[in-house]
């Protein structure tokens, strides 16, 4: 019996050992099992991202195709489908699918706008993502009649703006200022310097945007890129256009003053009977002084200063009205300049537009009343400005991060830079504007100016029109034993009261005059100081407004208003969003 007790207690100790090995057994295979599809579920996750990782490789090849085409024409050679051999990166060995797909956007009748699709596919995963790729994006800095980058400013009521207004900081209004048009400040809308809030009162303002200060107070904006025409030379390539002076009375006398590009600066004055006409792409790498009549459809680009002498009007111009009281919503006022605009292009009515590279200097610069409000107010002159070597890491000055440092130039680990290349030259400038040198025109100055005025030794000063041999139309060479210069007060003018044209420049605006004065067009710089005695005017001219980028150059809107953007900006990436799987592309 002792020994069935025996039997018994072993057998039943061999029960729970198997069952022991049984459960063991199945935590390991489940602790496997659940290893196997973590393991599994790991590697289809990380396909599952490399997809989208390598799609959208794909999908930046096809926008870096868009943005590399010299001409809207030559997109249409673009638009096909692309597989693994024409991407410049190396493709993992286990992506079994890859393709990209440009085409042209059916759903912009307009066109310059594009399709770009991509599709991965690893194992059985796949995923495609698509993006809305506009080609030229047109510089919306043109979107304005007044436009700075660092500090706006509208100080007197006799102020007024038919148009929007830009500023890349705070804008500041004082004694109300009229305002037909929206306020865009990247910073702060400003009242004598105190911050507003649009949301709680009203803007400091007559006008469109005082009654509506929700719809027209825009503060806290982002901050649009300024053009930058650090080098004319880039200008130059695309140079494609003259400067002619057009005598109306006997066309035996025109003449080219400019084909394409001139190395020195020019002198530019016309009449009713005598306009200068210009048409296309013009550069003139040296200083240019301008008044009168002008007329064509281009743009001059000046490598130095633009002096503007006189008043400034088109030939043929459009008419600059406010919309009419009927047209009180957004959208009939829109459907008004729609209607301006197509009937100034059919018109082929005059559209002129200034890129300068240095300042632009309106009325008789060299006239100490000039120097004593431009120049050396203590508010706003420009001998106050100028140096880049304190400005701080947003570029603006006048701000609260001027002159603290905020780069490491010797690596040891704090703060020691505090300048900053606003104008991207290559060079940071140390020094304000100095008026004798950079400003005045001085003698060395104007005889570097083809056509400037001269005075024969017994005093009588050449016309215009005498420049020129009368038997070639050839222009009178330079003869400093026979000429000199005259003195640029005797023709600038105190009371100019117009410029017609779109005004750029990479630096300064500096404006005095005696009278009331009208812009017709756009301002747009990164420094200005104007003074004016009576009622200052502001005109949009809506023809160059991004929302007409179609209406030139087959949808190619810089080629107007050709500055930095094309270079820096070829094509933009509207919308880009993730579709359902597509192989092939549709």
């Amino acid at each position: 019996m002792d020994r069935m007790r025996i039997v018994g207690a072993r057998g039943f100790a061999i029960f729970p050992t198997l069952i022991f090995l049984f459960v063991s057994i199945l935590i390991i295979g489940a602790i496997i099992s659940l290893g196997v599809f973590e393991f599994r579920r790991q590697h289809y996750r990380s396909a599952w991202e490399r997809c989208y990782q390598i799609a959208e490789n794909a999908l930046l090849e096809g926008v870096q195709r868009i943005s590399e085409a010299e001409k809207k024409e030559d997109l249409s050679g673009l638009c096909r489908t692309y597989g693994k051999d024409d991407m410049p990166f190396e493709i993992p060995d286990d992506v079994d699918k890859l393709s990209m797909k440009i085409t042209a956007d059916s759903s912009e009748p307009s066109g310059g706008f594009y399709l770009v699709k991509a599709s991965c596919g690893i194992r059985d995963r796949l995923r495609t993502i698509e993006a809305s790729v506009q080609y030229r994006p047109s510089s919306n800095v043109f979107d304005y009649c007044y436009f700075l980058n660092n500090w706006g400013w509208f100080w007197g009521g006799k102020i007024t703006a038919h148009g929007d207004i830009r500023s890349n900081f705070n804008f500041d209004f004082r004694y109300s200022p009229t305002v037909n048009g929206h306020i865009y400040a990247s910073g702060n809308i400003q009242n004598n310097g105190t911050n507003i809030d649009p949301l709680a009162g009203t803007l400091p303002v007559d006008g469109w945007a005082d009654g509506d200060p929700l719809h027209y107070g825009h503060q806290g904006t982002r901050r649009l890129k300024m053009p930058n025409l650090k080098d004319i030379n880039d200008y130059c390539e695309n140079a494609n256009g003259t400067i002619r002076q057009v005598n109306k009375s006997n066309t035996a006398l025109n003449r080219t003053l400019i084909s394409k590009t001139s190395e020195n600066g020019v002198y530019l004055m016309g009449t009713q009977s005598a306009p200068i006409e210009i048409e296309g792409t013009v550069v003139v790498k040296g200083d240019c002084v301008l008044s009168g009549v002008i007329g064509g459809t281009g743009t001059l680009y000046v490598g130095g200063n633009l002096y503007i002498a006189d008043d400034v009007e088109y030939l043929n111009g459009p008419v600059f009205n406010t919309p009419p009281n009927s047209a009180n919503t957004p959208d009939e006022i829109w459907d008004y300049y729609d209607h301006v605009v197509d009937s100034s292009l059919k018109g082929k009515e005059d559209l002129i537009a200034y890129g300068v590279v240095g300042q632009i200097l309106v009325g008789d610069v060299n006239d100490q009343t000039w120097v004593n409000n431009c120049y050396s107010n203590s508010d706003y002159g420009l001998r106050y400005i100028g140096s880049e070597n304190a400005l701080g890491s947003d570029g603006i000055r006048g701000t609260s991060d001027d002159g603290i440092a905020y780069l490491d130039t010797d690596n040891d680990g704090e703060m020691d830079y505090a300048a900053y290349d606003a104008d991207g030259n290559g060079v940071i400038r140390t020094t304000n504007y100095s008026y004798s040198d950079e400003l005045k025109m001085t003698d060395a100055r104007a005889k570097n100016i083809q056509y400037y005025p001269q005075t024969r030794p017994q005093g009588n000063q050449d016309a215009y029109a005498d420049w020129f041999d009368q038997e070639t139309n050839a222009p009178l060479a330079w003869s400093p034993g026979s000429f000199s210069v005259t003195s640029y007060s005797s023709f600038a003018q105190k009371d100019i009261a117009e410029l017609e044209g779109i005004f750029f420049t990479n630096h300064a605006m500096a404006m005095h005059t005696n009278k009331s004065f009208t812009l017709h067009g756009s301002m747009i710089c990164r420094d200005e100081a104007m003074v004016f005695n009576g009622n200052c005017n502001y005109w949009q001219d809506w023809r160059i407004h991004s929302r007409y980028i179609d209406k030139f150059f087959d949808g190619d809107g810089n080629r107007i208003i050709d500055l930095d953007l094309p270079v820096s900006t070829t094509a933009a990436v509207i919308v880009r969003n993730e579709i359902n799987p597509e192989w092939p592309l549709k």
